[in-house]
C-alpha cells in the first residue's frame, strides 16, 4: 500500500497526445469512487468506478485507454471496450442464442 506522497516523485505529466491511447498500470491506491494507477511510463491515472465491470485489486496491472487528458497531466481511464467493439461482442450473443432456437428469440 503506497501513500500518495510516497508515489508522487515518480509521476511525469501526462499530453494530449495520448488520448485514446491504450495504457498500462499498475493500481497503488484504491478509492470509493475508483482506483489510481501508476502507469509503465510514469503517468498517474484514475479509472472512475463507472469505467470498469470489475473492481481491479490493489497491486494489479490493468489495461485500458485514456479518455481523458486533464489540465494537471493526469489521466481518466478505462477499463470497458470501446462502445462498438461491445456492440460486435452483444450482437454475436444475440446471433449465437437465435441459432440455439432455430432462428427464434
Amino acid at each position: 500500500l503506497a501513500t500518495e506522497e510516497i508515489v508522487e516523485p515518480f509521476f511525469k505529466d501526462a499530453d494530449r497526445s495520448l488520448f485514446n491511447k491504450e495504457i498500462s498500470g499498475t493500481v497503488y491506491r484504491m478509492i470509493v469512487a475508483g482506483s489510481f494507477i501508476l502507469t509503465e511510463e510514469g503517468y498517474k491515472g484514475f479509472i472512475h468506478s463507472s469505467q470498469r465491470t470489475v473492481e481491479p485489486r490493489l497491486g494489479e496491472t490493468v489495461t485500458g485507454r485514456v479518455i481523458d487528458v486533464k489540465e494537471d497531466g493526469t489521466l481518466n481511464v478505462s477499463l470497458l471496450p470501446r462502445k462498438h467493439e461491445a456492440l460486435s461482442g452483444d450482437a454475436e450473443r444475440i446471433y449465437g442464442y437465435m441459432q440455439e432456437r432455430g432462428g427464434a428469440m
